[in-house]
């Protein structure tokens, strides 16, 4: 091994200069043992052979089992447990890899900030104003004094959220509102008012919709008044967020 090592160093191997690395996966250095196990496999059995200690023992016996036993310690136990120490920080650098990956893409998505309190309407840290209709978070709807309660399994104070964060990654703009006991005439100002929610069912359309509903499995939900059906479209946030306001003030008025 020395004479090898000093002719590979004669004939320039330190200046080659290694090839691109590569990733093979997991492996715990089995062709390695075998080589290891050809090599003196070569080296030692002719001189075995021919220069034998003792002429009566065979050639492959019993203790050629401690070299797979070294191998079995030394080397793959060892590479084992190296695996199962590295495996957290290989599998958060592949995930950072990953959601760098993503950003470029320009896919990530970003929490936006909000700069203002709570209610129907409110504002970002662009200045932007956003219809604040729901989120995982808040949903500012549900503070409206006119509002007994929003169906929206997306919201965290909702009862079927934990089914929906276990079934679903993504909410939509559809969802329920019921809202406090009012007079039919009251009710009826409110529908009649509203100028860009169309009265309708959604089926997956852009414009913004609302209909007149009924529950007939309340289940958690406390019933108090009127259930309305909503389907916030692709109209100026604004202009809804303004509908929306002048529509629910007739519920008091």
């Amino acid at each position: 091994a020395l004479a090898i090592g000093i002719a590979a160093a004669l004939l320039g191997g330190a200046n080659v200069s290694a090839r691109e690395t590569h990733d093979w996966g997991v492996f715990f250095g089995v062709d390695f043992f075998v080589v290891n196990l050809i090599a003196a496999g070569l080296m030692f059995a002719p001189i075995e052979r021919f220069w034998p200690h003792n002429r009566d023992q065979r050639l492959f016996r019993t203790e050629w089992r401690e070299d797979l036993f070294y191998y079995l310690i030394s080397s793959m136990l060892v590479q084992i447990f190296t695996y199962l120490a590295l495996a957290p920080s290989s599998i958060i650098n592949a995930n950072t890899v990953s959601l760098a990956g993503i950003r470029a893409a320009g896919t990530y998505k970003n929490e936006r900030v909000i700069i203002t309190p709570q209610g129907t309407s409110i504002r970002v840290v662009d200045g932007k104003p956003v219809l604040n209709l729901c989120a995982n978070n808040y949903l500012g709807l549900a503070q409206h004094p006119a509002v007994a309660c929003v169906m929206y399994p997306a919201l965290d104070s909702d009862p079927g959220h934990a089914i929906w964060k276990r079934d679903f990654k993504g909410a939509t703009g559809l969802f329920g509102v019921v809202l406090k006991d009012v007079p039919h005439d009251r009710f009826a100002a409110f529908m009649d008012s509203l100028k860009l929610f169309g009265m309708g069912y959604s089926w997956g359309g852009f414009e913004s919709l609302i209909v007149p509903s009924k529950i007939h499995r309340s289940g958690p939900y406390k019933v108090e008044g009127p259930v309305i059906r909503i389907h916030a479209g692709l109209e100026d946030a604004g202009d809804l967020i303004a509908d929306l306001e002048q529509g629910l003030a007739k519920l008091n008025a």
